[in-house]
């Protein structure tokens, strides 16, 4: 055009900045900008100076389209609306609320579009008290019932902030909904883990002869991917194919991708996957989070390399999901490599939960020393970090480094919850620090957490009774609200410990007795406590209940106490039955209690192939 000496007017200008936003051309916008400053087209409205700031927002140049705003002579509404959806859209829904606050002591009246604009910052971060304010105001203003777009962004709003009340009762006011307020509900149940429901909308809205959108496909998908319905989801996935969605949609790929991963169909999302033709980060990182899940770490870290070798930058979710597997199966090598390249693309400067992975990681491992150095060097240390780092050293048996750690993280005013409570009354436990276990229950109950988590009463429970003050232990357990299998098991197993073995068992009735099932954990303590008092037939009653009553299949450790138990009892035939057809066979200490046992009785011939099997396994 300029080439055939045509020159650009407004109109033209306002069009092509149009298309620059669009495709997010910021480099052609800033020409623009600079050819319109240059002929002087700024002060003749405000017009193509909002088609400037839309175009800087749109393109997430935020720093500029403030800096333009400010500087613009004439604002109107139009020009706030286009600055508070260019935070919102690129993920600062913080600073749209503020400047839609700035704009109202301004003077400027919202429209429409500025309302649908905080609403979805509204959503996005969770402030329904702030959304219920604009709702009120719109309604204050005659904003309801001018059409489905606004009822859309309150449905969508309420839903993302849980209150699936208020966006089902908005809903059932419209006469018509369409697709957009359906698909909104729909995401909304989703999202809050409502297994059914959003299948059941999905149905009512076809019944009404409304046809999904890819939007709303991917919505049911991922409950589909959450329940675990692989059924269902490949229904809707032939459903995809034949309206024409998969070859124009990578967001509904991607869910369909992560639908099969989630269902366990791996070779179903491989195969997915291998026939897209365009695949972005959400796509690579949801195959990457299947191999995690299916713990094969190696075929995850050449997904992550070809994903590189493609051009694609991994995001710092990706990352987590493989660091989280290498945490999981202990693989510190691979971690490490990991670790090497976060710090090379500098992720590491302002990502908390990878941050967190990798403490986890080399915690797990048994690097406590590496866990301190990532700690240390941490922007900002969250409780899940002090935590992560707490459980590192309550795993490998450092419990004084666990409550220095502690003391700590209390001196950098962090507060504990209920998780990292538990894990420091186990330290307290094992070091018999019962002065510090009692200070640490008077803090739990000044922040008045008793009795709100199962763990953290059995955690107290346990304390008290490893440290042989069971009147506190029997004092606290009596004060549950609820008394479930894991505080009954602690008290039992403090009776035991403590010697007060009839206690133990007679604990163990009542147990029962108020309809609580035990687990494995009681049982190990249970038919060890028969077998300190010798009380041969309680043991075998116990021991047979187990898988006939309570289903519980014996492990090395229940087999150990009956052999123990039998061998004490003289019925040394049982005894090594029971070594023999199980992998306890394999386990030294366990021949040498037999040849005790044998010793006891008088039984040389067994205590001989006995003290020759125990060779055996030894070398």
């Amino acid at each position: 055009m300029q080439c055939e000496g045509f020159s650009p007017n407004s109109i033209t200008f306002i069009s092509l900045l149009q298309a620059c936003g669009t495709i997010q051309a910021v480099q052609k916008g800033e020409e623009l900008h600079a050819e319109i400053e240059k002929k002087g087209y700024l002060g003749t409205g405000t017009i193509l100076g909002n088609a400037v700031l839309d175009m800087y927002a749109k393109c997430g140049e935020l720093v500029k389209a403030q800096r333009f705003f400010n500087k613009l002579g004439a604002l109107n509404v139009i020009s706030w609306t286009a600055l508070i959806n260019g935070y919102s859209q690129h993920g600062h829904d913080k600073e749209a609320l503020k400047t839609f606050a700035w704009m109202k002591r301004a003077g400027f009246l919202p429209n429409a579009v500025t309302y649908a604009c905080v609403l979805k910052a509204c959503g996005n971060i969770g402030t329904s008290d702030i959304g219920e304010k604009i709702h009120i105001d719109m309604a204050r203003r005659g904003f309801i019932g001018t059409g489905n777009m606004l009822l859309h962004s309150l449905i969508d709003m309420y839903a993302k902030c849980g209150e699936l009340g208020k966006a089902q009762e908005i809903f059932d006011s419209i006469v018509e909904n369409d697709v957009m307020t359906w698909t909104a509900l729909i995401s909304g149940y989703c999202q809050y883990g409502y297994d059914q429901k959003p299948l059941e909308c999905f149905e009512h809205m076809k019944h009404e002869g409304i046809s999904p959108t890819a939007l709303t496909f991917a919505s049911v998908l991922k409950c589909c991917g959450s329940i675990k319905a692989l059924d269902k989801g490949e229904e809707l996935h032939a459903d995809t194919i034949l309206m024409g969605f998969l070859d124009e949609d990578i967001g509904l790929a991607n869910a369909l991708v992560s639908m099969y991963v989630k269902c366990d169909a791996l070779m179903e999302a491989q195969h997915m996957f291998d026939n897209l033709s365009v695949r972005d980060v959400v796509t690579w990182s949801s195959l990457i989070a299947g191999f995690c899940q299916h713990q094969d770490i190696q075929e995850a870290l050449d997904c992550l390399e070809q994903m590189m070798e493609g051009g694609i930058s991994p995001d710092a979710m990706t990352f987590i999901c493989i660091v989280q597997a290498c945490s999981g199966l202990k693989e510190v090598e691979k971690g490490m490599e990991l670790h090497c390249e976060l710090a090379r693309r500098e992720l590491l400067d302002d990502n908390a939960v990878l941050g967190n992975s990798l403490v986890d990681l080399y915690a797990k491992c048994g690097l406590l020393a590496k866990a301190e150095e990532v700690f240390n060097m941490l922007p900002s240390r969250t409780l899940v970090a002090w935590s992560v780092l707490i459980s590192g050293y309550c795993l490998h048996g450092l419990d004084e480094d666990a409550l220095r750690c502690f003391e700590r993280m209390k001196g950098e005013f962090v507060s504990p919850d209920a998780v990292t409570f538990a894990g420091i009354l186990g330290a307290c436990s094992s070091v018999g620090a019962a002065e510090k276990g009692i200070e640490i229950h008077s803090e739990i109950y000044r922040m008045r957490m008793l009795g709100t988590d199962t763990v953290l009463s059995s955690a107290l429970v346990d304390m008290y009774a490893k440290c042989g003050l069971l009147a506190l232990a029997k004092e606290v357990f009596d004060q549950l609200p609820v008394q479930d299998v894991v505080s009954w098991s602690a008290l039992i197993t403090g009776y035991h410990d403590n010697g007060h073995v009839k206690e133990a068992l007679n604990c163990f009735e009542r147990m029962k007795h108020q309809g609580i099932s035990p687990d494995g954990v009681t049982f190990i303590c249970v038919l060890d406590a028969c077998s300190s008092i010798d009380a041969y037939h309680s043991g075998q009653m116990y021991y047979e209940a187990m898988s006939a009553s309570f289903g519980i299949i014996p492990t090395l450790e229940h087999h150990t106490c009956m052999a123990v138990l039998y061998g004490r009892a003289g019925q040394l035939d049982k005894s090594i039955s029971v070594i023999k057809k199980t992998q306890s066979c394999h386990y030294p200490p366990l021949w040498r209690s037999f040849i005790a046992a044998c010793r006891k009785w008088g039984n040389m011939t067994l205590g001989r192939l006995a003290f020759e099997h125990s060779l055996q396994e030894d070398t």
